[in-house]
């Protein structure tokens, strides 16, 4: 129990009355009585100015929350009693979420039923877990107040931020994808998968001839193909330590799965297969190659708890896991970083060993600070070894781009800002040109 505003404000007569006691000292003896009383009043308010159980609360969490993406939370507090209470509430958010108040004072009449509205914002993915609700009750008399403690402790769960792609989906009904700069390419040729036989016309490629059924059927017969809808992308996420790098409040490894989340929903659209393998120097997630909405939300939970680890990637451990489990023809979406040109090296001997039977998608965080001091203007002796040393960085940069393009590799080394469009156009692209 705890005495209120109230309980204190009643008590300055008292002290008004002790305060000329010097003067007349009977009026000390009336102040007395006279904060006995009060007393009195507010341990009789504690004591019967309190209803077990009158006041109760509920938090009520969406079933997602988004990485970056400002959630509300609510609390509803329902008063049984039968007179108002004043009430404070303090609800316990994950500490690494952001939040300004959680919590905050209602004052509710009888049998009444209020909501307390407050926003936190998930700065990483993973699982997380609110705490107990506190709730401050005012007894009927306003003199006295009770703590109670409401076992509310809620698991949640983080996911990636999917804000992208649901405006991709809206703007793609509207056929307005180029307002975020994803263009559609237009298709060229005749397609690769087989749809039907039909008798020839002289306007046909001689080279679609099916001289089996010409036989057959003893007339010219040629084949229409259709754009083949049924391949299979990987999105492969490197999750070493350089992907730990903060860019703002997210990391590469944040980007990069924003990033494959918009092209794998684009590669599903689009009819394909699509799969994910997470490998840092050993494979941490793999989600196997599906068709279907519902393989989105496989994995989002497989990514929902992957974080940075502090280890080097080995990009050989992805080479054996896809020479057991990725034995089909496969578009792989490689999002990883170079800025450790060593670690470049070891990718171009990776996809030697890739290039045979998948095609490699390379998509990588451009180096801007080392750019910005390669061309930068040296004032100093120690700005002319930095800018030395960028220059050697970026021309090593440039050198193992180059060679993972000899490789076969497309390669898209963009501004991370840039990489989800930068990574869906790079699929449409290839889609287009039927290399795959």
């Amino acid at each position: 129990m705890t005495v209120t505003r109230r309980f204190l404000f009643l008590n300055v007569p008292g002290l008004v009355l002790a305060g000329g006691s010097p003067w007349l000292p009977d009026l000390f003896v009336l102040a007395l009585a006279y904060h006995a009383a009060i007393l009195l009043l507010a341990v009789s308010d504690a004591v019967f100015g309190h209803a077990a159980n009158a006041v109760t609360a509920t938090r009520h969490v969406g079933p997602k929350l988004s990485l970056g993406d400002e959630t509300h939370i609510e609390v509803e507090v329902s008063n049984l009693s039968t007179w108002p209470v004043s009430v404070s509430v303090v609800d316990q958010p994950p500490e690494e979420f952001r939040f300004e108040a959680a919590g905050g004072d209602l004052r509710l009449p009888p049998r009444a039923r209020m909501t307390l509205r407050y926003d936190v914002t998930p700065p990483e993915r993973g699982t997380f877990t609110f705490g107990d609700l506190w709730l401050r009750v005012a007894c009927r008399m306003g003199l006295a107040s009770r703590r109670i403690r409401i076992p509310a402790a809620q698991e949640v769960r983080v996911y990636p931020n999917l804000a992208g792609i649901r405006r991709a989906e809206l703007l793609g009904r509207k056929n307005r994808l180029a307002e975020v700069g994803i263009h559609r390419v237009r298709v060229a040729g005749q397609g690769t998968e087989f749809e039907q036989l039909r008798e020839y016309s002289p306007d046909d490629d001689y080279r679609r001839i099916n001289w089996k059924a010409t036989a057959k059927r003893s007339k010219p017969t040629t084949m229409d193909y259709q754009l083949e809808r049924s391949q299979t992308v990987l999105l492969c996420v490197d999750a070493g330590y350089l992907m730990g790098t903060e860019l703002g409040w997210m990391t590469k490894l944040d980007v990069a799965i924003n990033a494959g989340a918009l092209l794998a929903h684009a590669a599903l659209s689009g009819g394909d297969r699509v799969g994910l393998v997470v490998f840092s120097h050993r494979i941490v997630a793999h989600v196997t190659p599906a068709h279907g909405s519902g393989q989105m939300n496989r994995m989002m939970e497989a990514l929902q708890a992957v974080r940075p680890e502090a280890t080097r990637v080995d990009y050989l451990s992805l080479v054996k896991f896809l020479a057991i489990h990725g034995k089909r023809r496969s578009l792989l979406a490689i999002f990883t970083d170079l800025v450790d040109t060593r670690v470049g090296d070891e990718l171009v001997r990776a996809l030697k060993l890739l290039r045979a039977r998948h095609l490699p998608l390379c998509l990588t965080f451009r180096d801007e600070q080392a750019e910005a001091l390669s061309r930068s203007r040296p004032d100093t002796v120690d700005d002319v070894y930095t800018q030395a040393v960028a220059m050697e960085l970026a021309r090593d940069r440039t050198r193992v781009l180059g060679d993972l393009a000899r490789q076969g590799a497309h390669v898209v080394d963009t501004r991370p800002d840039e990489l989800s469009i930068q990574a869906v156009n790079a699929y449409l692209a290839i889609k287009a040109r039927q290399v795959l």
